[in-house]
């Protein structure tokens, strides 16, 4: 049954880009479209993998800064000094 409908849909795509009379200007259009789906999926691609790469530098420097402990005032700056 599956394979009667992917023979179903490959024929009805096939009728689509193939009729004779707006066929050429369909194949057309897939022509200029797809190339900028594509590009624009690429686009989207990256600006994804940048913001994860600056969010996980970000959580590594929150870690850092998490394992270092700042130091304990010295009292002795703060006493005061007999004249």
């Amino acid at each position: 049954m599956l394979r009667l409908l992917r023979y179903l849909g490959l024929g009805a795509l096939i009728a689509y880009f193939f009729d004779p009379d707006n066929g050429r200007r369909r194949r057309a259009l897939a022509r200029d479209r797809v190339p900028a789906f594509m590009r624009r999926g690429s686009e989207r691609a990256e600006q994804l993998a940048h913001a994860a790469s600056a969010r996980a530098s970000g959580v590594k420097q929150k870690v850092k800064q998490r394992g270092q402990e700042e130091p304990q005032p010295d009292d002795v700056p703060l006493t005061p000094t007999a004249p």
